[in-house]
């Protein structure tokens, strides 16, 4: 939702993909940051492996209940 302290922001340059993203905690205390580069082809699974990295960094617990239980 709109409530969510998350961002993202996509680059493109040729044929690579420079994807940052940010989470938050709720009282912006705490702050994860994190970029990642892959092929421009191949968006989803650039987005993916950041989300994978920013989550294995701590961001679920930054954004408590709010997220839904992960699946396998």
């Amino acid at each position: 939702g709109c409530q969510m302290p998350v961002g993202a922001l996509g680059r493109v340059s040729g044929d690579s993909l420079e994807l940052l993203g940010v989470v938050a905690s709720a009282d912006g205390q705490r702050i994860l940051r994190d970029t990642i580069r892959g092929s421009s082809a191949l968006p989803v699974e650039v987005g993916v492996e950041l989300g994978k990295r920013l989550l294995a960094a701590g961001a679920a617990q930054l954004l408590g209940p709010v997220l839904p239980p992960a699946r396998s």
